[in-house]
């Protein structure tokens, strides 16, 4: 279920101009298949942040590389959380 919401989250990140959303997927790398650079990174963190309704230091962050580490990541804050 986490899985599905990051894919979303990320997929909102990424829209183009134009509205058209890509397709997302486990192994995707953020930067190499994804394009972020850092401002898209800072929109991801917001995003995730209301999403998840979490509190996210961009240091947490800085060394996840693919899709399927935000959501472990995510995961981990959300339980956390809960304790």
């Amino acid at each position: 279920m986490v899985d599905e919401q990051v894919k979303e989250v990320i997929a909102s990140a990424i829209e183009t101009d134009e509205g058209v959303k890509r397709a997302i997927g486990d192994n995707d790398s953020l930067t190499d298949d994804l394009d972020f650079d850092s401002v898209r990174m800072m929109i991801l963190i917001t995003l995730l942040e209301e999403k998840f309704d979490l509190d996210i230091d961009e240091g947490e962050i800085s060394g996840i590389k693919t899709v399927s580490e935000v959501t472990t990541f995510i995961e981990r804050k959300l339980e956390e959380n809960e304790k």
